[in-house]
């Protein structure tokens, strides 16, 4: 009864944790505006991850067991030296998946969310942050909460800060939840971007994309 109790406890407290709402302040000292360019060599290939994934299941398939065998399947993190969407088109601030280019990528359970778009430019301010990826601008206003287009239906997205990071999060109807947290990191000379996303109907999986500040010209 009573590691029921502590369960039951354990339980609730997960789930408070994970209805908090993000914060509508930028955190202090923390400034991500900039002119950002993709560094290829330090992000991770979303793509790749993805074949793995479907390796894995394969092989899972064919282990003793069948399909029992998917459930010791290992998940595919990248190492968590950052924290966690944007749509392609629609109206400043509602429209797209948040982030211009970010939601451009091909059509399934992740590909909504595996685009890695070349350059980011950030106007961070003391109420929201415009991001243009690839030309593209969404505006994200801290802990507002709106109904967001994307390819194969609409999502809820939420957006606000979350300790030292910038937090977007999506949760796309009858399809997957995805988040992406945008962080500083080495003193301010990069922003590394993380995206992770629970499918639907497949793995979850996480990875990093990392940008370097783009010099003056």
């Amino acid at each position: 009864m009573r590691n029921s109790i502590v369960f039951m406890a354990l339980a609730v407290t997960v789930f408070a944790a994970g209805c908090a709402s993000l914060g509508t302040h930028p955190p202090h000292a923390t400034d991500l505006s900039g002119d950002w360019k993709l560094d290829q060599s330090l992000s991770d290939d979303p793509r790749a991850l993805m074949r793995q994934q479907r390796q894995h299941s394969v092989h899972g398939m064919h282990r003793p067991g069948g399909m029992g065998g998917m459930g010791s399947m290992p998940q595919l993190v990248t190492p968590p030296d950052a924290s966690t969407p944007g749509t392609q088109g629609g109206h400043r601030g509602h429209g797209g998946n948040g982030g211009g280019n970010w939601g451009g990528a091909r059509r399934g359970p992740n590909g909504e969310f595996l685009a890695q778009p070349a350059t980011l430019s950030i106007h961070q301010s003391v109420s929201q942050l415009e991001l243009v990826a690839d030309g593209v601008s969404t505006d994200f206003v801290y802990g507002e909460k709106v109904m967001a287009s994307v390819k194969g239906g609409a999502a809820e997205r939420s957006s606000g800060w979350k300790g030292q990071a910038f937090v977007v999060k999506y949760d796309v109807s009858e399809g997957p939840k995805a988040a992406r947290s945008y962080e500083l990191n080495d003193g301010g000379k990069q922003l590394v971007v993380t995206t992770q996303v629970q499918g639907e109907g497949s793995p979850s999986m996480k990875f990093r994309t990392v940008y370097a500040r783009a010099s003056a010209s």
